[in-house]
């Protein structure tokens, strides 16, 4: 899909630059570490930000910066919940772990013995896939559409996943993918009779004491202490809208604060015993350290930082002669990182409520530098020149945003049986389409060509009439899709050129 990477589901108010106040426990970082991710958050335009220094005794060292709401001012607190993304995916490995130790369920046996109804476009891979090889995203799986209408529009039934899902072919090598994480979560709700949200909840959040742990949009949305998402456009804030429920999933669909995530490192630590008493099964916290495939990398920010591979719910690197277990998360208004050190006996969390990734894991390893006793160098121009392409407006901006027809002519809703509904309207001189849930923003290339959400590609399609028929969009790097008018159901299928 070539949907652009700043999701436009934004509400049309102008916002002031937060103020950058320090709200930090007595056992903070020093005053110098701080001036100093203060900048880093100024050039990263992150709202607000929170980093906690774990060991297995609790947080040794936090600091809550700047603001989790910028229009009321609301400072980030320990407990303020933020959207966690794909750091949801080692809860799952989790809660699948502790389903093996308990037995009757093996990670390496075949998914289709948990999902008969699973097929992928090989046979022998459909046959031969194992749930281990989806924890540790060895098989390379992948599917732009599944991707799409699961974590942006909402529009994921079913029968479309099971569509999408015969047309994968898998790499048969390592590949970080969503798609691993969603079928696991189809096996944990198969073996659990839970939704996966349950069964996470039951087996891991709660017997953990994680408070503040979410997995709906109500608690995302509208709880008292919530980091509200934001994105820096046009030298503002401009908030999105939170998850739905349509849109959250196994590999990036939970919500947190930083004390539950230190609670999930602590007990990690500590080979799942948490505050006097058994959390996790020791098998599941140490089964999870166990590297299931090799994937080496150098990591774009720090020198010496190395990926190695991966676990069945880790990322393992290695930095200073440490071995770390690493996940991280980003979405549209939010960045995660949490991971741990077992021979130092030490891990770090960070949450942000802006889509910064460079952020967080810059943050994450001046912290592991602090509890070294190590220097970090300033690289706060570094870090600048990184979140340029995560903050700079498509150059579609520049074309103009009304079509030279009246926007009435093009309203309506058009229909694919495996993408799902488009709903094009007229507001005003202008026009609006939403595929789902995704706001896709229409910059004009002609009378009835367009390009939507920065970057696709698409045109209007008349009868002989004259009257619009049908909306194309290039919803994949090759083929264009026709979304047809007044069509519905699973039917025809799609049509593409």
């Amino acid at each position: 899909m070539t949907v652009g990477p700043m999701i436009r589901t934004l509400l049309c108010c102008l916002f002031l630059i937060p103020s950058f106040t320090r709200s930090v426990r007595a056992d903070a970082f020093p005053d110098s570490l701080l001036a100093r991710w203060e900048s880093y958050q100024h050039r990263a335009h992150a709202p607000g930000v929170t980093v906690a220094l774990v060991r297995d005794t609790g947080i040794v060292a936090l600091a809550t910066l700047g603001e989790r709401d910028v229009v009321r001012h609301l400072p980030v607190t320990v407990d303020t919940r933020f959207y966690i993304a794909s750091c949801t995916k080692p809860f799952v490995a989790a809660a699948l772990w502790t389903l093996a130790v308990e037995g009757g369920f093996a990670l390496d046996e075949p998914v289709k013995r948990s999902l008969p109804w699973f097929a992928l476009a090989t046979p022998g891979a459909t046959d031969s896939l194992t749930v281990r090889d989806l924890l540790a995203h060895r098989r390379g799986l992948g599917s732009p559409a599944i991707g799409l209408l699961s974590a942006y529009t909402g529009q994921l039934t079913a029968e479309r996943l099971r569509y999408w899902l015969a047309r994968v072919t898998p790499r048969g090598r390592f590949a970080y993918n969503n798609l691993h994480y969603q079928i696991a979560g189809e096996v944990l709700a198969a073996r659990t009779g839970q939704t996966w949200p349950r069964a996470v909840e039951s087996r891991v959040t709660r017997p953990l004491g994680m408070r503040r742990a979410a997995f709906t949009s109500a608690q995302l949305g509208s709880d008292a202490d919530v980091a509200v998402p934001y994105a820096w456009r046009h030298e503002r804030y401009e908030p999105l809208e939170p998850k739905s429920d349509r849109t959250l999933h196994a590999a990036g669909g939970m919500g947190a604060s930083i004390g539950d995530l230190a609670r999930w490192l602590r007990a990690h630590l500590a080979d799942g015993m948490l505050d006097g008493r058994r959390a996790l099964p020791a098998d599941v916290v140490r089964g999870m350290r166990e590297v299931a495939i090799a994937a080496p990398d150098r990591h774009p920010l720090r020198e010496g930082l190395m990926r190695v591979g991966w676990t069945a719910g880790w990322e393992v690197r290695t930095y200073e002669g440490d071995t770390i277990f690493v996940h991280t998360g980003s979405y549209q208004g939010a960045a995660a990182h949490f991971s741990y050190v077992p021979s130092r006996g030490v891990g770090v969390a960070v949450l942000a409520d802006v889509n910064a990734p460079p952020l967080s894991e810059l943050l994450a390893i001046e912290a592991y530098d602090y509890a070294a006793g190590r220097g970090s160098a300033d690289v706060s121009e570094r870090l600048e020149q990184v979140m340029r392409r995560f903050s700079s407006d498509a150059e579609s901006d520049t074309l103009p945003t009304v079509p030279v027809r009246a926007a009435a002519e093009y309203a309506g809703r058009f229909t694919d049986p495996n993408w799902g509904d488009v709903v094009v309207a007229a507001r005003g001189r202008e026009v609006t389409m939403r595929l789902g849930e995704y706001d896709m923003p229409v910059r004009w290339r002609g009378a009835d060509a367009f390009v939507a959400d920065g970057d696709t590609p698409g045109s209007f399609e008349r009868d002989a009439r004259g009257h619009v028929a049908a909306v194309w969009l290039k919803m994949t790097a090759t083929d264009s899709t026709r979304f047809a008018a007044g069509s519905r159901g699973h039917g025809a299928g799609t049509v593409t050129k």
